[in-house]
Parts: structure tokens; sequence; C-alpha cells
């Protein structure tokens, strides 16, 4: 869809290869795009730098049923206006980043000045992205939901809400019903405004290293019903202006920090 509707679906094993180019999903505003793969056996590749779901237009990217799709760095609602959707779904199905540049690593951003949500469920998976994005500049509003067992999300830094400078967008993440996230370093409300659930048992947000809540404006981190989230570091409230929390609710769920729980380091946090 550049400028028009387009529908591409592949299956029973097909493979399809983009090349250099940029693999998009409604180019233009008012356009639309959408791509399934489903099936074991089927697959996507872009071998070039970025692809967008959602570029100006309106986006959606399906891999289901044991599918897989291997690419560099996505933007899920690129630009105001802009509207992208992303599924991953069920045992098998698995997106995995991969390099296509010597200086840069694979990423995913969601709703960077647009909507965009992400949804990782019933056993699917994402793999080896350097980092994820979610509600990245003003006006961007992103959603990252990971559910059901077995499904699954590893990523490096985690910026949920915002990012540096003068990036402040709005993210959520949701991981609930034995969905599983693991991370590096991971803001919650960084720059923008940002919050976090976890719930439900085997539920679980691993965090090889900091958590920040609330860095520079509002975090807020929710993990009830038995959902686990463990972190070396934990600091709610950070710089000037941010404002963090975290509530720890319902039997079994916990809050394991290795290191140091800091509250209110330089702002608020409870």
């Amino acid at each position: 869809g550049s400028t028009g509707s387009g529908a591409l679906t592949i299956r029973n094993g097909g493979a399809y290869r983009v090349g250099s180019g940029a693999l998009t999903l409604g180019d233009q505003a008012g356009s639309s795009g959408l791509v399934t793969v489903n099936g074991g056996g089927s697959s996507l590749t872009a071998t070039g730098w970025y692809s967008y779901v959602g570029r100006s237009g309106e986006g959606t990217l399906i891999i289901d049923g044991g599918a897989s799709l291997e690419n560099d760095t996505t933007w899920i609602g690129w630009a105001a206006g802009s509207e992208g959707h992303v599924t991953v779904s069920g045992p098998g199905s698995t997106w995995t980043g991969i390099q296509t540049q010597a200086t840069t690593f694979p990423a995913i951003y969601v709703g960077n000045a647009g909507t965009g949500t992400l949804t990782v469920e019933n056993g699917g998976s994402i793999l080896n992205m350097s980092a994820v994005h979610v509600g990245r500049e003003a006006g961007g509003n992103g959603t990252v939901t990971v559910t059901g067992a077995n499904s699954y999300l590893r990523s490096g830094e985690f910026y949920i809400g915002g990012g540096n400078s003068s990036l402040t967008g709005t993210g959520a993440l949701l991981i609930s019903n034995g969905g599983e996230v693991d991370s590096f370093t991971s803001f919650v409300g960084r720059r923008g405004t940002g919050s976090a659930s976890v719930s439900g048992a085997g539920s679980s947000w691993d965090i090889n290293g900091t958590l920040f809540v609330g860095e520079a404006n509002s975090g807020s981190l929710d993990i009830s019903d038995g959902g686990v989230v463990n972190a070396t570091t934990v600091i709610l409230g950070r710089s000037s202006g941010g404002s963090g929390t975290a509530l720890v609710q319902g039997a079994e769920s916990q809050l394991t920090i290795t290191g140091d729980l800091f509250v209110g380091a330089q702002s608020e946090g409870s």
C-alpha cells in the first residue's frame, strides 16, 4: 500500500525476500498495507536497513502458525498520524533481528511519532533485538503486549515512554498470563510517560541491569497476581521532574532486586 491498499500473504512454506530497499506497509497518508506470514516453514526476510509498518499510512504485519520474520530495524507507526500493528502468534512463530549495517544493530520502534502496537501471544517469540522503544517522539503512542505461556521477547535496552533529549512519547508494556520479557537496562517514563504491568502466574520481566521508573517524567510499575520482576538495581524517580511508583500486590507477586533500591533519588518516588 503506497498510495492505495495492498495485501500480501505468504503461506504453506512459501518464502519472500526483500533486498536492499525498505519493506514498507502503509507508505503514504491514507494508504494501507497488510502482510500475513502463516504456517511452519513460511518466511519473510528483509535485508535492507529499515522496515516500516505504518510509515505515514496504516500497516499491519502478522506472523503466525509457526512462520518466521527476519529483518533489521523496524518502525511501527513512524510518522505523526500513522498507525502500525505487528502480531507474532503461536508456537514456533518467531521474529529475529539481523544486523545488516556495520555500525548499527536491529531495534524496534513502537509508536515513534504515530500509534503503534506490538503483540506477542500464544507462544510466539521475538529475539535478538538491541533495543525496543515504545512511544518515542512527542505525540507518539506505543503499546507492547506479551501474553500467554511461552510467549517471549528478548531485547537489549528497553525504553517505555520517550527517550533521550526531547523525545516525550507515551508508552506501555503489558506482560500477562505467563508471558516473559528479558532485557538489559530499562526505562519506564524516561522523558515521556511510561507504564509497565506484569500480572499473572508465570509472567516475568528479567532485567540484567538497572530499571528506571520515572527517570525524568512519570513512570509506573504494577506487579500483580503472581507476576515477577527481577532487576539488578531499581531507581524510582531519578532526575528533576521525574516521578516513579512501584506497586506489588497479590499472592506470589515479587519485585526482586539483587543490588540497590533508590526511592526518590533526585525527585519523587514511592
